[in-house]
């Protein structure tokens, strides 16, 4: 616990987070005794000591005129992770798979190709971007299957970028799935990873209110999953 008094100058602080105990979660719980502070941000940040790995994340999407979608996460992209300033554009590439010949072809770029492709589905269109994604040979490590109608936040990209870059030797195969929050209630979480149950399948964690502090903690607990659907599902290119 420390006090600090910032004489109402912008600070940034740097803080070691030491604990002897291994297990249980952990927080930085921030007071203010004063009714004019404005905390502008933070971030948790490691050592130099880790290696990182080369990551090349290509977005698989597939989409059947659902342009408006489409265009607006794309121009979302083209904003942020596309953008001049980014310094992780050259880390992602998107595939689009269009199985109704729809999009407008100007979207295109050198981070963004869109494939014509018949009415074969979503496993047809997401195979057709796998298909493309490996004969592009542009050093992809991982595919990110999403889905055309995902509310996209490019935060999450950011966070999957840096998850995978720097994963252990032990993790080097794993996949990184996103949970399924509702659109119009955006606190109620109905899937976090699933399992087959002979068809039957079970949705984790589902019906979560992640407004409780309580449900954001049990939704940190590990659980063994058995898939993840493939509305955000980022999979190493050596497992495809």
């Amino acid at each position: 616990e420390e006090y600090i008094d910032t004489n109402g100058e912008v600070q940034w602080r740097s803080y070691d987070y030491n604990t002897e105990l291994s297990n249980g979660m952990y927080a930085v719980m921030i007071l203010s005794l004063d009714e004019c502070t404005e905390f502008f941000g933070g971030y948790y940040y490691t050592n130099d000591n880790l290696s990182i790995r080369d990551t090349r994340i290509a977005i698989n999407i597939c989409t059947f005129k659902r342009e408006k979608y489409v265009y607006k996460n794309l121009n979302k992209l083209n904003n942020t992770i596309f953008a001049k300033n980014s310094d992780c554009k050259d880390n992602f590439l998107v595939y689009i798979s269009d199985n109704a010949q729809t999009l407008d072809a100007s979207f295109e770029s050198e981070h963004i190709k869109i494939s014509k492709n018949k009415n074969v589905g979503g496993a047809g269109g997401f195979t057709r971007g796998m298909i493309e994604i490996m004969n592009d040979n542009r050093d992809v490590s991982h595919v990110l299957m999403m889905d055309d109608d995902v509310v996209l936040l490019p935060e999450s990209l950011y966070r999957t970028y840096r998850i995978l870059s720097l994963l252990k030797e032990q993790y080097i195969d794993a996949f990184v799935g996103g949970a399924m929050l509702r659109t119009d209630d955006q606190w109620f979480q109905t899937e976090a990873g699933g399992t087959w149950n002979s068809g039957q399948l079970i949705s984790h964690k589902q019906g979560l209110d992640l407004r409780s502090l309580d449900a954001c903690l049990y939704n940190e607990v590990e659980e063994g999953c058995e898939f993840n659907a493939w509305w955000y599902c980022a999979v190493p290119i050596k497992c495809i």
